[in-house]
């Protein structure tokens, strides 16, 4: 029988590659960004392979803790941003 699924909420962390912070970036990807010279775009390594994330798109941490490129398009229509107050 089949049946229907609704996915349970969660909270993701994600930054967006604008092509000059890229150092913002490898500070929160570390380990899975792959420096290759000549190249487009930031290389990630996924438990799908090699991805590409190009400028504008939004790098993803998951909830196990794997990133991924996601387009802003698609990121735009699955997350909206929390306002977290930060308190010292």
């Amino acid at each position: 029988m089949i049946k229907k699924y609704k996915s349970k909420p969660k909270t993701i962390e994600a930054i967006e590659y604008t092509g000059a912070n890229q150092s913002d970036v490898e500070q929160f990807i570390g380990h899975a960004l792959i420096r290759q010279a000549y190249t487009r775009g930031l290389k990630i390594l996924t438990l799908a392979g090699l991805m590409t994330a190009s400028k504008g798109d939004y790098i993803v941490k998951d909830i196990q803790g794997e990133f991924y490129p996601v387009k802003p398009e698609i990121f735009h229509k699955c997350y909206t941003e929390l306002k977290v107050l930060i308190t010292p």
